[in-house]
């Protein structure tokens, strides 16, 4: 989220145009308002204590606390880890090593 969002004062920040740039790169394609406010919702829906969605200067914006940005880094460290132990292992199959 960290590598995403754009620090603020208190917490890290979203707003709905770079929202959109994410979801597109991830689709290879343009991305209709309609998506980007459903997925500002779900965000919203999340983690009701650390994501809030405010209006600021007409753009939609959406709010993650220190603490919800820390716990998604961790998880993504795990999940990465688990997956370099998952292709090591599936090499050792391969290719026969202990």
């Amino acid at each position: 989220m960290a590598d995403y969002a754009r620090k603020v004062p208190a917490d890290f920040m979203v707003d709905s145009s770079s929202l959109r740039r994410v979801l597109a790169a991830k689709e290879d394609s343009s991305v209709h308002t309609k998506t980007v406010s459903r997925v500002m919702e779900f965000l919203d829906r999340f983690d009701e204590d650390d994501v809030e969605i405010v209006k600021r200067r007409g753009t939609r914006r959406v709010v993650f606390s220190p603490r919800l940005v820390e716990r998604l880094r961790r998880l993504g460290t795990q999940s990465q880890t688990a997956e370099v132990d998952r292709a090591r292992e599936n090499r050792s199959v391969v290719i026969g090593s202990t």
